[in-house]
């Protein structure tokens, strides 16, 4: 499990609305997307500390790996929350520490940043006709994997669809 501290967003936030209806996702009650550019990260490497716990790898610093340490970054930002991931899950049955919630599954691009399922897609390709649940991400994992294969099948040249991989998101109670 690792660690994303991202901006709220979702009903009763500003830009809600509109982003809502163009992301024909009116029926959403929290979003939980990890897409980056409507949930801005508030971790950043700015020390040792923060070195040694967060992922060092390519397009995956934001990823912490410290429950703890993350909660110490967001204890005086209040628009912030901490998210729980795995990319690429084995199953809807890992095993989470308590606390901890599934609320579906994320596709997101290569570079760890767009949410294919909320911020891609048009009328005519379809993407932006799927069913989401409440959280703005889906309910099944095989269908989760399914739409990946689809996505890098139907969209070859697409930078967001080549490589993108399916997360677990959860939520994490405070």
């Amino acid at each position: 499990m690792k660690y994303i501290i991202i901006k709220k967003f979702g009903p009763g936030v500003d830009g809600w609305q509109d982003y809502a209806r163009w992301a024909k996702i009116e029926n959403c009650r929290e979003y939980y997307s990890i897409d980056a550019i409507n949930r801005e990260r508030f971790s950043k490497p700015e020390s040792s500390k923060y070195w040694e716990n967060c992922v060092n790898k390519d397009f995956k610093i934001h990823l912490l790996t410290n429950l703890d340490f993350a909660k110490k970054i967001i204890s005086d930002s209040p628009n912030a929350e901490i998210v729980g991931v795995i990319e690429n899950p084995k199953s809807s049955d890992e095993t989470i520490p308590p606390g901890h919630t599934l609320v579906g599954y994320d596709i997101l691009d290569r570079y760890n940043d767009i949410s294919l399922l909320t911020n891609c897609g048009s009328e005519d390709n379809n993407i932006k006709n799927l069913k989401l649940n409440k959280y703005a991400l889906i309910d099944d994992l095989n269908y989760a994997y399914g739409l990946k294969e689809m996505l890098r099948k139907d969209f070859p040249d697409d930078d967001h669809a080549e490589n993108c991989e399916v997360w677990a998101v959860y939520k994490i109670k405070n």
